[in-house]
């Protein structure tokens, strides 16, 4: 990391901390990964000095990229003297049922006290004079809790029988009851501010001309409720020049809070939320406090920024719910749009291919009010229909609102669309079209500042090397993608790239150097917490376990995806989408080079994702998944399969389709059913049909390293060149090469 990207990453946390806004142009994405290695990077170095205790209350109500991040937290700083403590509710289970469970932690469940620990805690209240009989009572009574032990205790000492009493609440409520009538208010009133409160903060909840408040003033009131035992004062405090006072337990305050009518509650929370906003306080709380106080208008202002904080800090379920209150009560089409695209990108990013972002489309859609917010929800509605495979005319969509974006000078969501397209083109095929939008790309990216358009320029141009068979380019351009990810502080995207630079690598027999970065993009992965690119990894890595063989230096890296693969191959549903999909289809691969036990596996993980290739429009990947499926069947002894998938494969190849991977594997499988038929004319025509591709791949590495391992370090491809040898069909230039070693 530079000094420079570190002075931005604490930049961020610091704005964070603060409750200030990010500086305009921060991409969302990037500020989460700066702000997720700035606060471990900070932790890692505390805990590196000295001894660092982190001490979490109530983290059942924390959002899940918070608690996401503590465990993360603690797979990097194993080994240091780091001390963690979090103390929730048994709900948190229940929504994190998986949550640290790969790390080395005690889970504590706690019991009901003993009977003779509360029996002491009753006579440190009642005093000497307390009797076995009223410590007996207690005890059963307060069956094992210390809360309810004080309380009851203390009705003791006052005197008061306990039959008034028979709850936890009740007995908290008779102790309210004996307050003076001023203080019994203060306290009511104080709970509005939740668990925590100030002084300042209480004075705010009166209204000025209440001669109350000058005969009592809040500090006197507090000291009395701190005598009264419902308060603690803190040493701290979380606003400046003020005092902060904490309730002594939850139930206190719940009970407290209860002795409020509806009507003063509401007016106290919109008083609070004047107060908390003027000095400072997170736009959420504010938010939460001017909805409760009924001022849901002004409320929407603070969830929108809070919707917008969220976002950039990847808490995005909170973002998606935080946007849609915000939605809720704009009043004005212009507000109302702009609260919908923050919704539209939140459900976005948590899945692209989701019907709730369809649901923040149609909101777009509704409250339109030009030409360049018709253009972003047009293009948005495309991206959609791009991102789950469905829709009429997609490209033409995306070419239309990318054309007119430019006229209108709405760069961004011109690159938005010119990125969707690209990708899109290079999958299918349109080479020639998919270069001309990484072209235009490049250029936002440089003329006009949008660097994020630079990594899916370089990206489409990979793809397009690496189909066409100019394999250097296509590593060239990799290694221009993950350059441009971290120019434009896009962590993440770095390491997907990084590890796509490893698959390139593998696919040219590049084995050692390819696990580099698959490793490098992996640990990447794990620094930033980003579970996708943790899932892209594996899938790389799982690639390049396909093609060398297993390795015990990996084998806990690929536990998770073999599993989901072995879980699909046993009948579980998967979804679709490409990054499953190439689980599936390395597992099968894998399966297949091992023993004869495997094969009935292997056939049915390559079947199924052949026809979900197929299905789905992944082109590319078809011909060459079509080949491995044709080598299982071969082998599992039914021949005549084997030719029809191959020759299927072969014809879409001799046809010009595209394809990522060597070709070598269709024409091999073909060569090999037609041995098995006892169809000498056809396997010697494999080959033949096979060389041209294996050439066109090997002109792509000339005056590169990597030639050699290319035609004899990948199982096909020297296959295909000892067939050929066979039939005499080794061309020039391959000899060439093979003589040189």
């Amino acid at each position: 990391m530079t000094a420079s990207s570190e002075e931005v990453d604490l930049s961020l946390l610091a704005r964070l901390l603060s409750n200030q806004p990010f500086p305009d142009g921060v991409e969302p994405r990037a500020a989460r990964d700066a702000l997720y290695v700035a606060m471990t990077e900070l932790v890692i170095e505390a805990a590196g000095k000295e001894p660092c205790a982190l001490v979490i209350e109530d983290a059942q109500w924390a959002d899940p990229e918070s608690v996401a991040w503590v465990d993360h937290l603690l797979g990097r700083a194993q080994g240091r003297r780091l001390f963690t403590l979090l103390f929730v509710r048994p709900a948190f289970w229940r929504n994190h049922p998986q949550r640290f469970g790969t790390r080395d932690h005690v889970r504590i469940e706690l019991k009901p006290m003993a009977k003779r620990a509360v029996r002491e805690i009753a006579r440190s209240l009642i005093g000497p004079s307390a009797t076995d009989a009223q410590l007996d009572q207690v005890a059963a009574q307060a069956a094992g809790s210390p809360l309810f032990a004080e309380e009851l205790a203390r009705l003791v000492s006052q005197g008061k029988g306990l039959s008034s009493a028979p709850t936890i609440e009740a007995a908290i409520q008779v102790s309210l009851d004996a307050l003076d009538d001023s203080v019994r208010d203060a306290a009511a009133r104080f709970t509005v501010f939740g668990l925590a409160g100030w002084d300042q903060g209480l004075e705010s909840l009166y209204d000025p001309s209440m001669s109350g408040l000058h005969l009592t003033p809040p500090d006197v009131l507090l000291g009395k409720m701190v005598t009264a035992d419902l308060l603690i004062e803190s040493a701290k405090t979380r606003f400046s020049g003020t005092k902060e006072y904490l309730f002594k337990h939850a139930l206190i305050r719940d009970v407290a809070y209860a002795m409020l009518g509806d009507e003063m509650k509401r007016h106290l929370h919109g008083r609070a939320a004047q107060w908390l906003e003027s000095v400072g306080e997170d736009s959420a709380t504010v938010a939460h406090h001017y909805d409760l106080g009924g001022k849901h208008e002004e409320a929407a202002k603070h969830w929108e920024a809070a919707a917008r904080r969220a976002l950039a800090t990847n808490s995005l379920a909170d973002a998606a719910a935080m946007s849609e209150r915000a939605l809720a009560f704009a009043d004005d089409k212009p507000t109302a749009f702009a609260r919908a695209v923050l919704l539209e990108e939140a459900q976005a990013r948590l899945d692209a291919r989701g019907s709730e972002r369809d649901t923040a489309i149609q909101s777009m859609r509704e409250n339109v009010y030009g030409e360049a917010s018709e253009l972003h929800t047009e293009g948005a509605a495309a991206r959609y229909d791009d991102a789950r495979g469905q829709g009429a005319d997609i490209e033409g969509r995306l070419r239309r609102v990318r054309d007119r974006a430019r006229e209108l000078g709405l760069l961004d969501e011109a690159a938005r669309c010119s990125a969707s397209l690209a990708q899109r083109l290079a999958f299918a095929g349109d080479f020639t079209a998919a270069e001309a939008e990484a072209a235009g790309l490049l250029a936002l990216s440089e003329d006009n500042g949008i660097v994020w358009a630079a990594v899916d320029a370089w990206q489409t141009l990979a793809v397009v090397h690496q189909t066409r068979g100019a394999l250097a380019a296509a590593l060239e351009a990799r290694r221009s993608a993950a350059r441009a990810a971290r120019a434009a502080g896009l962590k993440e995207r770095e390491a997907i790239l990084t590890m796509n630079l490893g698959f390139a690598l593998t696919t040219i027999g590049a084995k050692n150097e390819a696990l580099v970065e698959l490793e490098t993009g992996l640990e990447r992965a794990h620094a930033i917490g980003s579970l996708g690119a943790v899932r892209h990894g594996q899938m790389t890595l799982l690639c390049w376990a396909s093609t060398f063989g297993a390795d015990q230096r990996i084998s806990q890296a690929l536990a998770e995806p073999r599993s989901q693969a072995d879980e699909a191959a046993a009948g579980a549903y998967v979804i679709q989408d490409r990054a499953t999909l190439g689980v599936l289809f390395y597992r099968g691969v894998e399966l297949l080079r091992g023993d004869s036990s495997n094969l009935a596996r292997a056939r049915g993980l390559l079947e199924r994702v052949a026809q979900a290739y197929r299905n789905t429009g992944n082109l590319d990947i078809l011909p060459v998944s079509l080949g491995f499926w044709s080598e299982a069947e071969r082998r599992l002894g039914d021949a005549e399969h084997a030719k029809e998938l191959a020759d299927e494969a072969a014809s879409l190849l001799d046809q010009g389709a595209p394809s990522l991977l060597n070709e070598a594997t269709v024409y091999l499988a073909l060569h090999d059913a037609c041995v098995d038929l006892g169809n000498m004319a056809c396997a010697r025509s494999a080959i033949e049909r096979g060389m041209p591709h294996l050439v066109r791949r090997l002109s792509g590495l000339a005056n590169t390293p990597y030639a050699h391992s290319f035609v004899t370090g990948l199982t096909h491809n020297a296959g295909l060149i000892a067939a050929a040898e066979v039939y005499g069909l080794v061309p020039p230039e391959v000899e060439a090469l093979l003589s040189r070693r």
